[in-house]
């Protein structure tokens, strides 16, 4: 997969989240490791695909002789209390030679539903890698987002503390304190909200890893942008088109299927054995025969049949190249939201410098009487939310680029 690539972007690092570097922390690659692991879906999907391997030499049986033996012993009484013997073994061996091409489209299909299988788990593996690599992801902003909310409250505070001694100087109204303190409130109440959050967020990351995940080391993005002309490979070399491909073929099979019974089937079967009155019996007896049968006439319904399974083919092949495009579709609309995110992260690191620098300037001015209360408030509210922000869009550029990866079948290592 030729891949341009255009920037190494760390996208933990920003003012308003601080790294964690404690030792008991999970890194992604420690929590990928305990999911590959332990994952209960992961299990279940690898278990399908062994269900279809052993399907797919079950149907190779079908070109193998079929053999048996039996054994009697018995004896009979008469009315004049007259007794006779009975006994026999023997052997019995059947080989087909043609179904109509039964047996080969019964062992296609069942490669065809192992091949399935195989590609459905490669996408189930992704789907599982997906999934826990968005509640790590969760768990990590959860951590960021308590810290934030915590030096949130502390600003707050120090504002309340400030407007509370300007106050009481009397160089400021009673409707500005109101407002700092309810800010304080506020602070206080989105602290207990990231909180319930927090532990949510440790529940989902330990049930998909079953360990306990208590908390998470940093993150970062490596963002690549592939030329739409690879877009199509990656498309085609995806377990989404192996699915979509071998769901029309088993839809081809069964067409070909329907043709066995408008042709002959051929066997051959032979049988070895001995009977008589004493054991062991001494009369031998062989036999062997070649069986040809042929339904030339069910009163139409194979030739239906037949009809049937050709226009569920035709339907399946639609289905199969409307498909082809609609993942082309949406790898290309994964990997543009994914480029979107990264090229927005940048950016609002920007505005949350900006807005930090302006938060700075106006509490100078504010304390030396330069700015207006309200003029101030504005610029500290648009600076905790610039910080607020910046985490969402982290929050998102993390999860559009397990997305992205999700959306050909791939995962983050």
């Amino acid at each position: 997969m030729n891949k341009k690539h255009i920037i190494l972007l760390v996208a933990a690092v920003c003012s308003a989240c601080s790294l964690n570097t404690a030792s008991n922390a999970e890194t992604w690659q420690d929590v990928f490791s305990l999911a590959k692991k332990n994952n209960n879906e992961l299990k279940s999907v690898e278990k399908n695909l062994e269900a279809y391997e052993w399907s797919y030499k079950k149907s190779l049986t079908s070109f193998l002789p079929q053999l048996s033996t039996s054994v009697s012993y018995g004896e009979s009484r008469t009315a004049s209390s007259s007794r006779t013997k009975n006994s026999s073994y023997g052997l019995s061996a059947s080989q087909s030679l043609f179904r109509g091409f039964g047996n080969i489209n019964a062992a296609r299909k069942a490669y065809a539903q192992m091949e399935y299988a195989k590609a459905n788990l490669i996408q189930g593996t992704s789907d599982v890698f997906y999934d826990v690599r968005v509640a790590f992801t969760n768990l990590f902003v959860a951590e960021k987002d308590l810290q934030l909310q915590e030096s949130i409250l502390k600003r707050r505070k120090e504002n309340a503390k400030l407007i509370s001694l300007l106050y009481e100087s009397g160089k400021e109204d009673r409707g500005n304190l109101m407002l700092t303190l309810a800010d304080v409130e506020s602070a206080k109440t989105s602290i207990s909200q990231a909180k319930r959050a927090l532990e949510l967020a440790k529940i989902k990351l330990s049930q998909l890893t079953g360990k306990d995940i208590a908390r998470t080391e940093n993150l970062s993005i490596e963002v690549t942008n592939p030329e739409d002309a690879s877009v199509l490979k990656i498309s085609e070399s995806s377990p989404s088109y192996a699915i979509y491909k071998y769901t029309f073929d088993t839809a081809a099979i069964a067409a070909d299927e329907a043709m066995s019974g408008l042709l002959p089937s051929v066997s051959l079967s032979g049988n070895l054995s001995r009977s008589g009155s004493d054991w062991p019996p001494q009369s031998d007896s062989k036999s062997w025969s070649l069986n040809l049968s042929y339904p030339f006439f069910t009163g139409g319904a194979n030739i239906v049949e037949k009809v049937i399974k050709e226009i569920e083919k035709e339907k399946a092949r639609q289905s199969f190249e409307q498909n082809k495009k609609d993942l082309v579709y949406s790898i290309r609309s994964a990997r543009n939201n994914f480029l979107n995110k990264a090229e927005s992260l940048n950016v609002k690191n920007l505005y949350l410098k900006a807005s930090e620098e302006r938060a700075k300037i106006a509490r100078t001015k504010y304390v030396n009487g330069l700015m207006t209360y309200d003029e101030w408030n504005r610029t500290e509210d648009s600076y905790i939310a610039a910080e607020k922000d910046l985490l969402l869009t982290q929050k998102e550029s993390f999860i559009a680029e397990a997305a992205w990866h999700n959306s050909y079948g791939g995962w983050i290592k």
